[in-house]
């Protein structure tokens, strides 16, 4: 299966020496980026979704929030955008999820999700890892 080549991936993979900036690891079929940003989005303002990848948010250093809902407590604000891969939502927050250095989170399609929710003012730096599905 490949989410486990990915997440044996990860594992072995040393975070302190991931660049900023993207690589990929298996071809088209997993590419990754390390960004760093001070997280500052508002819980339910922009949700997304992806319909043919999925995404690991690795968390390296900083605390993030991360937001997730379902379609029954959103309304779309763009719809899908099939060359980038994405739509937006905004909503109701369902669960509010704190990542830690060394927590992941895995979205699937059906999993709608924000990242960069404000939790504090200090720089968050991860991994977003996005599978071909």
């Amino acid at each position: 299966m490949i989410i486990k080549h990915v997440l044996n991936h990860l594992l072995n993979l040393n975070l302190d020496s991931v660049k900023v900036g993207s690589f990929d690891i298996d071809d088209n079929n997993v590419n990754g980026s390390c960004i760093e940003y001070v997280a500052d989005g508002v819980p339910g303002k922009m949700f997304e979704n992806h319909e043919n990848y999925i995404d690991i948010h690795l968390t390296v250093a900083g605390i993030e929030q991360m937001a997730i809902s379902s379609y029954d407590s959103v309304q779309v604000i763009q719809d899908y955008d099939e060359e980038k891969d994405i739509a937006f939502f905004q909503g109701e927050v369902e669960q509010l999820v704190k990542l830690y250095p060394g927590n992941c989170l895995v979205t699937f399609p059906e999993d709608l999700h924000q990242p960069k929710v404000r939790y504090d003012d200090n720089l968050v730096r991860k991994v977003v890892l996005k599978v071909k599905i």
